[in-house]
């Protein structure tokens, strides 16, 4: 797992980190190198929960597959100088070392790339081809709308046939045929299991599934992601969430007690902006909240995390509540702890809005109104006590 802000070379020989302080900047920071080669599998969550940030999903997997790409010659031809002929072999013809090994000699990929999409799926567009992931990760209960206790697992063919699960039952691994019948010297009869059981995983990515499961919430699942690509159409969906978002972060600004973590500015309506300057220390936290970079483009969507000066995250769910019946999530600050420490949160706790897109504008007005009257009471108890 690495952390900080890594870039892959144009020639895709090192890997550098280059650190980042808590204004995310890696001006000051020392520069570590490390060999792609030393990679297995790259993890990456496309939205964090913590905040509305869009990592560059197909950017990184776009990297990752031109260097197994250039594994994979690589391989190729080590092992095809040990064939007897190889006149008829060249860079391009794959079906005479169609044995050959991808990345390490067990037909893998040198690097695996597995997205996190949980925050994502069902609010922002979803390609798993142009991603280059191999596997990706997704619950039906966020943006798609669908029943608590559901998700989904996608995994390539190819990938998921050379991976053995952790965990099995009679459906990922059926058995295939009935064990033979030993006789025993006094006529006993009994099973040599261990050399005559004999299973198969299931095809794709079935074998990662067990035969329990609840019918009622799969058909739920694939009812809300039906209704979000024919109903409504993703593109709808993602271009309203940052809409909303985009107005309510452009208003939390404008509020001296609150700040808005991971803010950047306005924006166009792809969600992209030059990032702004950093903002101020919040209550009582140890330090100052995260802003990226200036001069850097980010990414965001319908989600949005900020903090309230002289409030706590759950006091600011609470009021939110009971004053205007919002349903608002508190973000542990040690739910996220790689970047509550580098964007120096501290302890403190994030209020998060995840804006849908039947919100309405008139919805965010009501719910900064309440919000204003909490940041005024805030600071006139604090100008009574001072």
């Amino acid at each position: 797992m690495l952390s900080g802000t890594w870039l892959l070379d144009d020639c895709g020989e090192s890997i550098n980190n280059s650190g980042s302080d808590s204004n995310n900047s890696n001006d000051n920071a020392p520069n570590n190198y490390l060999n792609p080669k030393d990679i297995a599998m790259v993890c990456i969550t496309h939205v964090p929960t913590n905040s509305g940030i869009v990592n560059p999903v197909y950017e990184i997997g776009e990297r990752i597959n031109k260097f197994n790409e250039r594994q994979h010659r690589r391989w190729k031809h080590k092992l095809c100088r040990h064939y007897s002929d190889i006149s008829d072999i060249d860079d391009g013809d794959s079906d005479n070392c169609h044995s050959m090994p991808d990345g390490c000699g067990d037909g893998l990929p040198s690097i695996l790339y597995l997205v996190d999409a949980c925050q994502s799926a069902g609010q922002l567009r979803l390609d798993v081809q142009e991603m280059h992931c191999h596997a990706l990760t997704a619950t039906g209960r966020k943006y798609l709308r669908g029943p608590r206790g559901t998700g989904f697992l996608y995994v390539r063919y190819d990938i998921a046939n050379a991976l053995p699960p952790s965990h099995i039952d009679h459906a990922a691994a059926p058995v295939v045929s009935v064990p033979s019948i030993i006789l025993g010297r006094r006529g006993r009869v009994g099973f040599g299991l261990e050399d005559t059981l004999y299973f198969e995983y299931g095809d794709g990515a079935s074998r990662f599934e067990f035969w329990e499961s609840s019918l009622a919430s799969r058909l739920g699942l694939g009812e809300a992601v039906r209704y979000a690509l024919e109903e409504v159409g993703i593109a709808e969906i993602e271009s309203r969430c940052l809409e909303l978002a985009r107005e309510l972060r452009v208003r939390l600004r404008l509020m001296d007690g609150v700040v808005v973590h991971h803010d950047i500015g306005e924006g166009d309506r792809t969600g992209y902006s030059d990032i702004a300057e950093r903002v101020e220390r919040v209550g009582n936290a140890s330090s100052d909240v995260h802003k990226p970079r200036k001069g850097t483009r980010a990414k965001v969507c319908g989600i949005v995390t900020f903090a309230v000066r002289g409030s706590s995250a759950a006091s600011v769910k609470e009021t939110m509540m009971a004053r205007g019946g919002f349903e608002i999530s508190v973000v542990p600050a040690t739910s996220t702890p790689i970047d509550s420490a580098n964007t120096m949160v501290g302890d403190s706790d994030l209020v998060r809005v995840s804006l849908s897109y039947m919100n309405k504008i008139e919805e965010i007005e009501e719910f900064c109104d309440i919000l204003r009257s909490l940041v005024f009471l805030n600071e006139s108890q604090k100008c009574v006590i001072s």
